[in-house]
């Protein structure tokens, strides 16, 4: 029987494929032993396993399955979501009989479950990090990153040519009409947008003659928060806002970003507004995105063959900064999908940090008014269009065919601003919402994913009571993003942790190392320091008091011993008292240990730098979780031991000179 074993670790993005050497009873890399194998080719990188698990199971029935044989014995380590993925395909009719499927004990968690844990350790260990090496602007950049990424904030970037219609998709997520629209190059601007904490609230901020405006709306009440209102763009917006026969919150937010990207196109030379237009706005509850836990942020950039914004790409990855995780979302049409501008584009974009390159997802926009082939594409076909150069760089959760005009009106009841929208909706609506249409079409059916993706893909779409929303392709898209940000992006945000919290302890290893031997210098150089000193000083007091003695033996005996009978009459001289002084501080120094107590304050300082090395070193040995908990329960607890004991040593020296100075007083009165 042929054995083959799949090591799957979505947290380091690593796919591992073995064979087993019955002579040497050993499981064995596949690419140690075929440099033919096709399993050397799949590009662990580039996806997660669930979406390369069908074509990886067909690859291993032929090469490792003999007809009329035993059953190819696959073997899995991984995560149960994996392990339930990889059962799915093993359980179909055309698998089932050849691959017995089994689960190894080695079984990683699904990093959904375990977020929490990682979050409050990360929340607890902080204050620490930011103590050692809050000088470190990486490390406190690095700390802004993760939290806000346990804090489930996932960036979606849209990116396209001008005439793909990027617009008009962002309002479909968003489900409201508010970026401009049109034929024409439109958008000018990257704008960020965040969906806002309250639904009846927006916000737009963004530099105006590098002064920061804020507007607020809220309902139907416009207000300037930050800015002056008498500037000329400012005004135009009030202006036009009052002379509005309607007064919502999306149409006023509309006129505002109409308004604001608009004003550099009219013959002005000068750049006035800034790259980045930050938008707070509520997603329509009636779409995944409005009711979704997670917190994504869109981004809309101008199109990549516009001349509004040439370098819009760099404008984007600073945008960015700061952010992980985020979704590439490429906006183009059926029928330019093969061009080389598309191309050049996806090199630019996937070259984004921030971006996870294992979910980028290919949007087919104005799939209603593309030719497609009744009953879906051929294989030969769908092979042909994987094969285009663009869309090779970017595939790997999937190509959706969408018609976000319809999508958005699924969303809205078809109630429109945009005459063209409006006409649009209306003169295709019956064939996405009446099964009788003669020309009813699914536009999610034509989407190109791995098989099993794509079958649950459709049943979730069909079960949609929203016929119009599920139909446009627009229901699927959103709803792969949700899937996306609730299991998928979270393998990122620990590994990210993981990641940072190695580079902070390997910093702190380095400043342990520098520290220790900078202390070392020092206390050499002080030794040196020192005993040179006491020489200089040891032949300066000789020297003294050789000078002293002479004079006083020739000058002073008689004076001195006059004036010492008959003034200084003392019980004790000084030179005795200095000596009982000492000597009575030592003794009681000595009887009540208190060189124990200097070597009890020195000892805990030594353990806290051995425990925090030794802690640093193993976090990662085995268990994760439980070695950072003991690491920070370790490096509290050592620091409260410091503190107790320099504070016992302090009142204990305190008090035994206070009770050497009272007996010595004693003695000399």
């Amino acid at each position: 029987m042929n054995k083959v074993k799949i090591k799957s670790n979505p947290y380091t993005r690593e796919i591992a494929y073995l064979s087993f050497d019955e002579v040497t009873n050993q499981w064995v890399d596949v690419k140690q032993i075929d440099e033919k194998s096709r399993l050397r080719e799949t590009d662990s990188e580039r996806s997660f396993l669930p979406f390369k698990i069908k074509e990886i199971i067909n690859i291993i029935i032929k090469e490792y399955y003999i007809k009329g044989r035993e059953k190819v014995e696959l073997h899995f380590e991984g995560t149960q979501d994996e392990f339930a993925e990889v059962a799915t395909i093993c359980e179909r009719p055309d698998v089932k009989d050849k691959i017995d499927l089994i689960r190894e004990n080695t079984i990683l968690e699904n990093a959904r479950f375990i977020k929490g844990d990682i979050k409050e350790i990360f929340e607890k260990v902080n204050p620490i990090i930011e103590s050692i090496v809050k000088d470190d602007e990486s490390v406190v950049k690095g700390l802004n990153k993760v939290s806000q990424a346990l804090d489930d904030v996932i960036p979606i970037c849209v990116f396209g040519n001008y005439s793909a219609g990027k617009s008009t998709f962002i309002n479909a997520l968003i489900g409201a009409e508010i970026l401009p629209s049109g034929g024409d190059p439109v958008t000018a601007k990257i704008y960020e947008i965040r969906r806002s904490t309250q639904p009846d609230w927006a916000q737009i901020s963004f530099e105006f003659h590098d002064e920061r405006i804020e507007l607020s709306v809220e309902g139907s009440d416009y207000r300037v928060l930050k800015g002056n209102p008498e500037n000329d763009l400012l005004v135009s917006i009030q202006k036009e806002i009052d002379e509005s026969e309607e007064k919502n919150l999306y149409t006023i937010v509309r006129i505002a970003l109409d308004l604001i990207n608009s004003y550099e196109k009219k013959d002005r030379d000068e750049i006035e507004i800034g790259n980045v237009i930050t938008l707070d706005v509520p997603y329509a509850r009636t779409g995944v995105l409005g009711e979704s836990s997670n917190s994504f942020v869109i981004f809309d950039t101008p199109g990549s063959n516009s001349n509004s914004n040439a370098d819009h790409s760099k404008v984007l990855a600073e945008a960015m900064d700061g952010f992980s995780n985020g979704i590439p979302i490429w906006v183009t049409q059926y029928e330019s999908i093969d061009s080389e501008d598309n191309a050049s584009l996806c090199d630019k974009v996937l070259a984004i940090e921030a971006l996870d390159k294992r979910f980028t997802m290919i949007v087919l926009n104005k799939a209603d008014g593309s030719d497609l082939e009744e009953g879906g594409f051929s294989d030969e076909h769908i092979k042909e269009i994987l094969e285009y150069k663009a869309v090779e760089k970017m595939y790997a959760s999937g190509i959706f065919f969408v018609s976000s005009i319809m999508g958005l009106g699924g969303k809205n009841n078809g109630q429109f601003i945009d005459k063209f929208y409006r006409k649009t909706f209306r003169s295709q609506q019956e064939m996405y919402n009446d099964p009788e249409d003669e020309d009813y079409i699914s536009l999610y059916t034509y989407n190109i994913m791995p098989e099993q993706i794509k079958q649950n893909a459709i049943d979730y779409s069909a079960e949609n009571e929203n016929l119009i929303y599920a139909n446009s392709g627009l229901y699927c898209v959103e709803k792969e993003i949700e899937n996306f940000g609730s299991k998928h992006s979270a393998y990122n945000k620990c590994q990210m942790v993981r990641a940072f919290l190695s580079t902070v302890i390997d910093k702190t290893n380095v400043r342990i190392d520098a520290k220790t031997k900078s202390l070392k210098m020092a206390r050499d150089k002080s030794t040196q320091e020192l005993d040179s000193k006491t020489l200089e000083l040891k032949e300066a007091i000789s020297k003294s008091s050789k000078n002293m003695q002479d004079e006083y033996e020739t000058n002073s005996k008689e004076e001195v011993s006059t004036y010492a009978s008959q003034k200084l009459i003392y019980s004790v001289d000084a030179e005795a008292l200095a000596k009982m002084d000492a000597q009575k501080r030592t003794q009681h120094l000595s009887e009540n240990n208190f060189d124990k107590k200097e070597d009890a304050y020195r000892e805990s300082k030594d353990k806290f730098w051995e425990h925090l090395k030794e802690s640093g070193q193993g976090l990662f040995n085995k268990n994760f979780i439980d070695n950072a908990k003991k690491m920070v329960d370790d490096v509290t607890k050592d620091i409260k031991e410091i503190q107790e004991s320099k504070n016992r040593m302090d009142e204990t020296e305190k008090e035994l000179d206070k009770q050497t100075s009272d007996e010595i007083m004693k003695v000399g009165s």
